[in-house]
């Protein structure tokens, strides 16, 4: 699998460095985030947001004015990120069922990092490097959306193992951005993340693996 996602990184890379259409994403999910959006600003919410400009999906709407929250559990870089994005509320934390101080599995590249202990023996099978374990902190997502003011107009997760469960309880919350976009390895509309999104009123606009976008259907 590592392979495959390296050689869609390649080719993603290629097919978004146009003029106009430059990405920052991994696999160019912030040029099809851009054309679906409306308004000249607005706000995001990026869980597992990771390095504030390469590889990040929301750093393209921050360069065109928006600002939003970011959620980022490595240390470094959500200190980066804070340094790099002043506009930005950043959280070092992770989104979790059980709040307080847990262990993160430390990956390089830093993208596997999970606090999911076997989610982390998976990717250490696969012959991703563990650069080792830290304490993290763990905050309910309710938390996170009593601080936002306004439902963001854009919401990236990108959560290792968590993201369907994030998405749910962003959904029951009564979080409806305009833009979802979200990790989900499963290929085919029979997957947790997809039925969720389709029950919830979102099409699917884009397929960009693994990262699935979604528009609402307002």
């Amino acid at each position: 699998m590592l392979k495959r996602i390296q050689e869609i990184y390649l080719r993603n890379r290629i097919l978004y460095s146009s003029p106009g259409s430059k990405s920052y994403s991994q696999f160019g999910e912030d040029v099809q985030i851009s054309r679906l959006v409306t308004g000249s600003k607005g706000t995001y919410l990026d869980i597992g947001s990771g390095h504030p400009i390469i590889g990040n999906n929301t750093f393209k709407l921050y360069r065109e004015k928006w600002s939003g929250i970011l959620i980022e559990p490595i240390p470094e870089l959500a200190s980066l990120s804070e340094k790099v994005r002043p506009r930005d509320q950043v959280i070092n934390a992770a989104i979790g069922p059980n709040p307080g101080k847990h262990l993160l599995y430390k990956f390089h590249p830093y993208q596997y990092s999970t606090t999911d202990e076997l989610r982390a023996t998976e990717v250490i099978s696969n012959g991703i490097k563990l650069e080792g374990k830290i304490p993290i902190l763990v905050v309910e997502l309710a938390s996170i959306v009593s601080q936002i003011g306004e439902v963001p107009g854009v919401v990236s997760i990108d959560a290792e193992a968590n993201d369907f469960l994030i998405l749910s309880q962003l959904l029951d919350l009564g979080i409806l951005p305009q833009v979802f976009c979200i990790e989900d390895f499963e290929q085919d509309q029979s997957s947790l993340i997809h039925q969720k999104m389709i029950k919830s009123g979102y099409s699917l606009k884009a397929k960009i693996y693994p990262s699935s976008i979604y528009l609402y259907n307002n």
